[in-house]
């Protein structure tokens, strides 16, 4: 399963725990959107 994560409402902050949390993760940024996916 593959969970797709729409972080542009959160804060560099809260982005860079959230990827401490899940090191598999990927962080895709586009402009001003970035998504955070993630296989579980």
């Amino acid at each position: 399963m593959k969970m797709v994560k729409n972080m542009a409402n959160y804060r560099l902050a809260t982005l860079l725990n959230f990827l401490r949390l899940f090191p598999e993760a990927e962080l895709i940024c586009d402009g001003d959107l970035c998504v955070v996916t993630v296989e579980c």
